[in-house]
């Protein structure tokens, strides 16, 4: 074997001649046909095959979809056969698996590069004499699935064409398995099991419902999802359901564009609901995400992308986010105001709500640095008075939630407390239908999968950016103007942030349009607008501790309300 250097580490893989490369691919070929021919026998015939004869025979075989050969002179995919290079194809997937799995990706894919073929026992004891937390087989499963493994009698091998092309992205990888804490390590564990989750989920809506769900979603956008939630919730109720909803959809952090093509800002935000008990947070950022067999409610949240926060501290939080590094989560939290009992906790907190990097000294040594590139759903329980925020929160680090998410107040009226008492009594009476919810979840599902750019999805499917356009500037300013006139007082109690929150959230609103038209670009529906600057004033006047009436503002704007 010939040995490259790539970033000062050696690459003990050999690089395949094109005369190799052909005699694996009909070998291949012939194996899986179970049309084995002695070596000396089939060397001979491989000699006499040129380019043209290889790709007659492919086309007239036609062979399974199942097999596969991604070489630098030859690809076979998906039945057909090019005379073209698969690295690029090849090093994308182990990007892709070491983005999702980091470390065990890299340690599966660094035995199969050093052992001929291994069973789950053999990468089992080498796990284990590495320290490493157990292996979860059915990694070995999405591997081979991203074809960079082939499984054969109970035994799994690296393709020979790939191992080079495998070998580079691993010797650019560095393990991050000894940096971790020991409740990071642990947590990998429940990773991988959400990432399952998802996987099974989106495997089995490819296999078994795409076509319905790709027609769903071509009349599918804001407005249908406000109508569906109205419908069961009723105006007063539905609100703080779709901001939870369609956090889900901005967890995809697409990216927000200009006309210019040049881009600033992304989808993805923090979401917190404050307010007294009893007035549905928990019911719409944990029961309807989650969904609730016992209540006949099904989940209209990501499968396997939130992972449920109920009792742990903040110290855990800072401890277990670095095994979520990289990754696109959301952090359910149903007792945020319990975080704020922890003394030096709002630092750290503030820099994960902002995506940098979280680095905590503790007495007992050192957490992070770390990226934390998730997102947090929260609730925050507080006393709620006449005028908004007036003696609500007394805790004054309250202004670092506010600044760093997207807030919404829960005021327990007299026409929400019967909504949420009229809903009860529907629950219990198995009257509440939710028949539309299991589709949405599909929509939701396959659009993150898209945005996020699985390996799942063919290329038909591309991540569309949304496109910010002047209208949505024009709108938020109009909302401005009508706000600040409505106000006497020269000091204001909000921060121009709450505008930039309500374009990310009308940006956010239009992610649900994606299969609505077959441009390059998701565009901010006008709904999706309204919703947006419907946020924002409301936002605005309890911030004022309600100075003006939110009410009289959006109806001059021609947003009128129920």
């Amino acid at each position: 074997m010939t040995s490259r250097r790539s970033r000062g580490k050696i690459l003990k893989t050999r690089k395949l001649g094109k005369e190799a490369e052909k005699y694996l691919l009909i070998k291949r070929l012939l194996s899986y046909y179970h049309l084995e021919k002695p070596e000396e026998k089939l060397e001979k015939i491989v000699k006499r095959l040129k380019d043209e004869d290889i790709v007659k025979l492919i086309t007239e075989v036609k062979p399974s979809t199942n097999l596969f050969f991604h070489g630098e002179y030859y690809t076979l995919t998906d039945g057909t056969i090019s005379l073209s290079s698969s690295e690029e194809y090849v090093k994308a997937r182990v990007k892709e698996a070491l983005r999702r799995w980091e470390d065990r990706a890299y340690y599966i894919l660094k035995a199969g590069l050093e052992l001929e073929d291994f069973d789950e026992t053999m990468l089992k004891e080498r796990m284990r004499s590495m320290s490493f937390p157990h292996l979860q087989p059915s990694l070995l499963g999405w591997l081979e699935s991203f074809h960079l493994l082939i499984r054969t009698d109970g035994r799994w091998t690296i393709p020979e064409e790939e191992k080079r092309f495998i070998d580079e992205v691993l010797s650019e990888y560095e393990p991050k398995f000894k940096l971790r804490s020991k409740l990071a390590r642990r947590e990998i564990e429940d990773v991988l099991k959400l990432e399952q989750e998802f996987e099974e989920y989106l495997s089995d809506l490819v296999t078994n419902r795409l076509d319905e769900t790709v027609s769903y979603g071509e009349n599918f956008d804001i407005s249908r999802l406000v109508s569906y939630l109205k419908g069961v919730f009723g105006p007063f109720l539905y609100y703080d359901i779709l901001l939870a909803i369609i956090q889900q959809y901005a967890i995809a952090d697409v990216p927000i564009i200009t006309e210019a093509r040049t881009s600033r800002l992304t989808t993805g935000f923090n979401l917190a609901l404050f307010g007294e008990p009893g007035t549905g947070k928990t019911f719409a950022t944990v029961t309807m995400i989650l969904g609730s067999s016992e209540r006949g409610i099904p989940a209209h949240g990501l499968p396997g992308r939130n992972r449920y926060c109920g009792g742990m501290t903040p110290a855990k939080f800072i401890r277990i986010g670095e095994a979520y590094e990289g990754r696109k989560y959301n952090f359910i939290v149903p007792e945020f105001n319990d975080w704020f009992k922890y003394r030096g906790m709002v630092e750290p907190l503030k820099i994960a709500m902002e995506h940098g990097k979280v680095k905590w000294e503790t007495a007992h040594g050192t957490i992070g640095p770390y990226r934390f590139t998730s997102f947090l759903s929260v609730n925050y329980n507080t006393r709620v008075f006449k005028r908004g925020y007036e003696v609500t929160v007394k805790d004054p680090n309250f202004v670092a939630i506010e600044e760093r998410m997207l807030c919404r107040l829960h005021r327990l009226t007299k026409n929400r407390y019967r909504e949420v008492a009229r809903k009860q009594m529907e629950l219990t009476l198995g009257k509440l239908r939710m028949v539309e919810g299991p589709k949405i979840r599909d929509h939701l599902t396959l659009v993150h999968a898209i945005e996020t750019g699985h390996p799942a999805l063919s290329d038909d499917y591309k991540a569309k950016p949304v496109l910010l356009d002047e209208r949505v500037y024009g709108e938020i300013e109009k909302a401005r103007e009508a706000i600040l006139n409505s106000l006497s007082e020269e000091r204001l109690e909000f921060s121009p942030r709450l505008e930039a929150r309500a374009v990310q959230l009308a940006c956010a609103m239009s992610i649900p349009s994606y299969f609505k038209t077959t441009d390059e670009v998701i565009r901010v529906e006008n709904a999706a607008l309204k919703l947006a600057v419907q946020f924002y004033v409301e936002e605005a006047a309890v911030r004022s501790k309600e100075a003006f009436n939110p009410k009289t503002v959006l109806f001059e704007l021609g947003i009128p309300q129920e």
